[in-house]
């Protein structure tokens, strides 16, 4: 007995597939790409916002707080928001803050609470000088407006946004 050869077929080209999709499945397909397209497009958006954030390690002996008592602040983490305003959107030291918020969140009930401090708010630079509190972030950087914070309202600021 003699044994017979299959046959091999020809591997289906791209084209030959598409073509062989039904209108349906062809609209689902397309439809299928541009939404993942679309998603990579989003992400690659939100990605480059973020390369663009100024990001500093501030270390903490340089962050300068008063003497407090012990009970003060136990279970709130504190962390200071500076919002600053650039017309060509170069966020440097050398600008003043616009927003300065102090956030408050309770490390068992969740809870958040926040303070504004107003920006013409006059308060010790730490060297003794009295200026608007707006200018210590062009000064010294979030360091500077940090340290400024923690020693005029005894706080235990060491994070910032």
């Amino acid at each position: 007995m003699k044994q017979r050869r299959k046959r091999r077929r020809k591997p289906m080209k791209i084209t030959q597939w598409f073509k062989s999709l039904s209108t349906r499945n062809k609209v689902l397909l397309i439809a299928g790409v541009v939404l993942v397209c679309l998603i990579l497009a989003a992400i690659l958006y939100v990605a480059s916002i973020f390369n663009k954030l100024d990001r500093q390690e501030i270390k903490e002996e340089d962050i300068h707080v008063n003497d407090l008592d012990e009970d003060v602040g136990v279970g709130y983490t504190n962390f200071v928001l500076f919002g600053s305003d650039s017309r060509e959107g170069n966020v440097t030291r050398d600008l003043n803050t616009d927003t300065i918020i102090i956030v408050s969140l309770n490390n068992e009930t969740k809870e958040v609470k926040m303070v504004s401090v107003y920006r013409d708010t006059l308060l010790d630079m730490t060297n003794g000088k009295i200026q608007k509190c707006n200018s210590a972030y062009a000064r010294g950087g979030a360091t500077q407006a940090i340290n400024m914070l923690n020693m005029n309202l005894d706080l235990d600021i060491k994070k910032y946004v």
